[in-house]
């Protein structure tokens, strides 16, 4: 077992993922791109987390407390299976933030 989650890397993710959604609730807007086997995009257009740390002038402590997770957990929890890229935050001043997941299923993406 590993961060509370059993099964392969990938499943591991997928769970950490469900079970992170609800503490999310609505403090993001979530523009769902695409789905697949092999791969999951989406951008964030909205973010009131952002919105906070933005109004008490740490917006590199709420990227450093929050957004720096996202790497984390696809690499600490999905391994060598989950293989994520983001390339924009609204949280370090960009219009959305671009989650790109490639899915790892049997060793091949």
């Amino acid at each position: 077992m590993h961060a509370g989650f059993e099964g392969t890397p990938l499943e591991r993710w997928r769970a950490g993922v469900e079970a992170g959604m609800p503490q999310i609730g609505d403090a993001v807007d979530i523009d769902m791109l695409g789905a697949t086997a092999e791969k999951v995009e989406l951008d964030i257009t909205g973010c009131r987390f952002a919105e906070f740390f933005r109004a008490v002038g740490e917006p590199e402590l709420g990227f450093a407390l929050l957004c720096s997770m996202d790497d984390t957990a696809a690499e600490e929890i999905g391994g060598d299976q989950v293989h994520f890229k983001r390339t924009s935050t609204i949280m370090q001043g960009g219009r959305r933030c671009d989650f790109r997941y490639a899915l790892e299923r049997s060793g091949k993406l």
